[in-house]
C-alpha cells in the first residue's frame, strides 16, 4: 500500500486481518492492518543469504547435511544433490539411504566413523567414494560432528561433503608419473626398490629368493637411426 502522506513514493508491505461483524447491524467489517516491513526485510535477506551460500558451496563443490538423530531425517543442501546425482523433487534422504550411495567396499568404513565420532563425541572426517546413478563412482571428503543434550544424548549431526575426484585423480596421476615408466607403464626403478625393501623385511632370512635383470640391448642404435619414436615403440 502507499500510505497517504506527500513525497511517498514507494509502497510498504502490510498484513491485513478482516473479519465481518455479524452481531450488528448491516454486518459490518472490522479490519486490522500491520506493517510487516521488517519481517519482509528480514525474508529477503535470508533469501539473499541462502543463494549466496548455494552459490559457494556450487563453486566449492562442497555441500552440507543435517542429520535429526531422533527422527533419522536427513537433510541435504542443493549442492549435496548434485554431488549424488540425485533429484531433491524425489529423493527424500534417511541415514539408510545415504549409506545405500556409499561404495559397497566403502560402506562398512564409513558407518564405522560416524558411529565412532557419535560414541566418542569427537568429529570426523574420511575420504569415501559414492556410486552416482548411472553407476560411475565419485570419491568424496566427508566431514561430521554430532550434538548432545545435557544428559550426552545425541540430538543431531551436522556435516560437508566435498567432491575430490579430480584431485584424487591428479594424486593417483603423479603417484603413477613416479613410480612407473611413462613410455612402458611398467614399474619403474624407485617401485622396485620399494617392493624389494618390503620383501627383505617381511621374508624370514631362511626364504630363498631370486632377482631377474634382463638388459636390453642394441635401443641406442634404434634411437639414432629411428629417432626416440621408433625406440619408444620397440620398449612398448
Amino acid at each position: 500500500i502507499y500510505p497517504a502522506r506527500e513525497g511517498n513514493e514507494h509502497g510498504i508491505p502490510v498484513e491485513i486481518t478482516a473479519t465481518r461483524m455479524k452481531e450488528l447491524p448491516g454486518t459490518p467489517m472490522l479490519a486490522v492492518i500491520r506493517d510487516i516491513s521488517r519481517q519482509k526485510a528480514a525474508e529477503s535477506a535470508l533469501r539473499a543469504s541462502e543463494q549466496q551460500l548455494r552459490e559457494a558451496q556450487s563453486v566449492a563443490g562442497i555441500g552440507s547435511w543435517d542429520l535429526d538423530m531422533t527422527t533419522n531425517r536427513l537433510t541435504w543442501s542443493e549442492e549435496t544433490f548434485r554431488i549424488f546425482g540425485k533429484d531433491p523433487r524425489h529423493f527424500r534422504p534417511t541415514f539408510e539411504d545415504f549409506l545405500g550411495l556409499v561404495h559397497p567396499d566403502d560402506r562398512n568404513l564409513v558407518e564405522r566413523a560416524f558411529r565412532h565420532s557419535v560414541a566418542r563425541q569427537e568429529p570426523y572426517i574420511l575420504d569415501h567414494r559414492i556410486t552416482l546413478p548411472d553407476g560411475s563412482t565419485r570419491y568424496v571428503q566427508e566431514r561430521g560432528r554430532a550434538f548432545y543434550d545435557r544428559d550426552g544424548k545425541p540430538l543431531r549431526a551436522v556435516g560437508t561433503i566435498q567432491d575430490v575426484t579430480e584431485r584424487r585423480r591428479a594424486d593417483e596421476e603423479i603417484r603413477f608419473l613416479a613410480m612407473y615408466d611413462p613410455v612402458s607403464q611398467l614399474p619403474n626403478r624407485r617401485l622396485l626398490s620399494e617392493h624389494l625393501s618390503e620383501l627383505l623385511l617381511k621374508k624370514p632370512r631362511t626364504s630363498r629368493g631370486a632377482l631377474i635383470f634382463v638388459e636390453l640391448g642394441g635401443l641406442k642404435a634404434i634411437n639414432d637411426t629411428l629417432g626416440y619414436e621408433a625406440g619408444d615403440e620397440l620398449l612398448r
